[in-house]
């Protein structure tokens, strides 16, 4: 049986296609990752700030040139396509600017007109509008925001991971098909027994979906670090900001860079999702496997996994509307976090956005698990028919 699952994965990583979408996949990741490096490479001008032309006049009016670099914009006097001009009380942006243009511009402006009528006003005006806008709040137990936004991180990956294998359930199906077709069949079950050939196609679609998981995972963790050396993202975080105006929505340097900070508590929870994640997909695999050794030709095979892909789709959907805490800690999202196969995402997300007691994971993992059991106990008979009775 272990030639058997050596030869599987050989053929699935070992095979010019996978390796040419592993070297896509690096470069990919290479040129996202330093792609403020290339732009100056090549010239391409991403990283430039947009120049605006702006009089001495003018320019007594606005904030500080720091915050217009910040996002991305260039204050000077030289003739440019864009021109901001400040006339009676009012300031006149011409040129033509893109609408993330001109939101930027308006936030700067904003902010210079607010900063200008503090400047004027009486010492008394200012001290009241800092009063007006903040409030004395003391919270008992105190919530770093950075683990909120580390859980949605996690949550993205996890997701990510959930669509990358959904690429690998019907690769073991389609792996029989080819073998009833060809007449490969029959040499194999040759050397190994009906259970041993189930049982190797199962653990070959398991250890292949960790290993594409380890694989990318490693891949982008290095491609990371080696980027976060350099000059700790500083330059892609400008880049970013130039686009997406960043520095506006709250989001700073800082934010983003402590988001990579995980602690003990929070990869245990990542571990524990993903765990439910691959029982949950592996399950849905060995039904497929167990339903196409009934099937003679690819098309079959078409119309068994498009119904699968459909409903799962559907709960990756579910999953968005309920991926709220309120609707996490009753009603259906707990439901649904006890059915095998929905349970995958459902207590992952409980997982990540609440406190799951250990006596809930535990029976939602001994139900995912005792459903797999089950499924391959009764399925077995079904899919050593579908081979041998071929």
């Amino acid at each position: 049986m272990k030639h058997l699952i050596y030869f599987s994965l050989k053929r699935r990583f070992l095979n010019p296609i996978s390796i040419a979408l592993q070297v896509l996949f690096i470069s990919g990741l290479l040129i996202l990752f330093n792609l403020d490096h290339v732009s100056s490479a090549l010239h391409l001008d991403l990283t430039k700030p947009y120049p605006i032309q702006v009089s001495r006049e003018t320019q007594d009016q606005l904030i500080s040139t720091e915050y217009w670099e910040k996002q991305g914009l260039k204050l000077t006097e030289e003739t440019s396509s864009i021109s901001i001009d400040f006339k009676e009380d009012v300031f006149e942006v011409k040129g033509a600017a893109s609408l993330s243009l001109q939101a930027k511009i308006y936030g700067l402006l904003l902010k210079s007109h607010q900063q200008r009528i503090l400047n004027e006003s009486h010492p008394s005006v200012s001290d009241f509008v800092m009063v007006y806008n903040s409030v004395p709040v003391t919270f008992d137990s105190k919530l770093d925001p950075m683990t909120g936004l580390r859980e949605n991180l996690v949550f993205m990956i996890l997701t990510s991971v959930y669509f990358m294998m959904l690429n690998f359930i019907s690769v073991n199906s389609n792996e029989i098909i080819q073998e009833k077709s060809s007449n490969v069949l029959e040499f194999i079950l040759t050397s190994v027994s009906p259970f041993q050939h189930f049982c190797a196609k199962i653990l070959t679609g398991l250890i292949t979906v960790i290993l594409q998981i380890a694989l990318s995972g490693g891949i982008f963790g290095l491609v990371l670090m080696a980027r976060l050396n350099t000059d700790q993202g500083r330059g892609l975080f400008a880049l970013a900001n130039k686009y997406f105006a960043l520095d506006s929505s709250g989001i700073s340097y800082e934010t983003l860079l402590s988001l990579f900070k995980f602690d003990g508590t929070l990869i245990l929870k990542a571990t524990l999702a993903l765990l439910f994640l691959i029982l949950g997909l592996l399950i849905i695999q060995v039904l497929i496997l167990i339903l196409s050794a009934r099937v003679k030709t690819i098309e079959e095979a078409g119309s068994i996994q498009g119904p699968f892909y459909l409903g799962l789709l559907g709960l990756y959907y579910l999953s968005l509307i309920l991926n709220t805490p309120a609707q996490l800690i009753k009603g259906v999202g707990v439901t649904l976090s006890y059915i095998p196969i929905s349970s995958m995402l459902m207590m992952g997300m409980r997982i990540l956005s609440t406190n799951v007691a250990y006596d809930e994971l535990s029976l939602s993992l001994l139900i995912s698990l005792f459903t797999l059991v089950l499924i391959m106990w009764l399925g077995f008979g079904w899919y050593r028919k579908g081979l041998v009775n071929e």
